[in-house]
């Protein structure tokens, strides 16, 4: 797995974003991921929600507004099984992790 990115990500600030949303964990797709999305996408994410959390399609499109303005590229979130469709697997084994909330005991 690549440490690479397209841009450098301003990891502080993804991760202070994050944990104002019900995102159990965040992580970056590898830069070729994009050659899949549409062509103005810089930078896939791959999401998990907090169990029970009420995340609507809606609320996704806003996350994908709010982190790109954070980076500065265009970004395009996903849900593991939104993607778990076979042709993307190997894509999802390559996600860098950004973001896990942590857990309380």
């Amino acid at each position: 797995m690549s440490e690479m990115t397209a841009v450098e990500l301003p990891l502080k600030a993804i991760r202070e974003y994050c944990e104002t949303q019900p995102i159990l964990r965040l992580s970056e797709l590898p830069p070729e991921y994009a050659g899949w999305l549409r062509p103005d996408t810089e930078i896939g994410f791959v999401v998990v929600y907090v169990p029970g959390a009420r995340v609507t399609l809606l609320d996704m499109a806003g996350h994908e507004i709010d982190l790109a303005a954070i980076i500065g590229k265009g970004v395009s979130v996903e849900t593991a099984k939104g993607l778990r469709d076979g042709s993307m697997e190997r894509y999802i084994t390559g996600a860098r992790l950004i973001y896990e909330r942590k857990t309380r005991d």
